[in-house]
């Protein structure tokens, strides 16, 4: 149990902010190539899916569910400082059905995409922490944010909104 305490408190948040730089990230195969499946079942690549900038929200089934739904929330509070961003979500869930089911529980307006082996090709990825980043029309990604305690980052969500609107990203 202390080894848990010590992962949580002190290595985990080292982890997040090595991660959590602002660098884009550039790989000719990886997220240019990524697979992901729509709520019709439609097998697409990201290069086919994101054609300008975009916000990305990444979760999985793994995420704290109260969580996911605060950070759903906190997107449709913030829609107006977002603007004409498009916002796309990726996520995992063992099987279509239960992904369906939430997507409509959460009211989930945005284009919605599984990942089907929970793993986005890119050093960045952690299924386990709810993320956003950018990518942009040549796949390029950027603008890392994960969210390890959605009520008490409530603010710096609004202000990462903020800051990628007004860097015109």
């Amino acid at each position: 149990m202390k080894n848990y305490f010590v992962f949580f408190v002190f290595v985990m948040p080292v982890l997040l902010h090595l991660c959590s730089n602002n660098s884009v990230y550039k790989k000719k195969e990886g997220l240019f190539s990524q697979k992901l499946v729509n709520l019709n079942e439609d097998t697409l690549y990201l290069n086919e899916i994101v054609k300008e900038k975009s916000l990305i929200f990444r979760y999985s089934i793994l995420s704290c569910n109260s969580c996911v739904d605060s950070v759903f929330y906190y997107i449709r509070e913030n829609e107006e400082i977002l603007g004409d961003l498009k916002i796309l979500v990726f996520t995992y869930f063992n099987d279509l059905r239960h992904f369906i089911v939430t997507a409509r529980l959460n009211r989930i307006s945005y284009d919605i995409f599984l990942i089907p082996d929970n793993k986005l090709d890119m050093p960045q990825d952690n299924p386990l922490i709810p993320f956003f980043f950018l990518v942009d029309e040549n796949c390029n990604i950027s603008n890392f944010y994960y969210i390890n305690n959605v009520d008490k980052q409530k603010k710096q969500i609004k202000e990462y909104f903020e800051s990628i609107k007004k860097n015109d990203i």
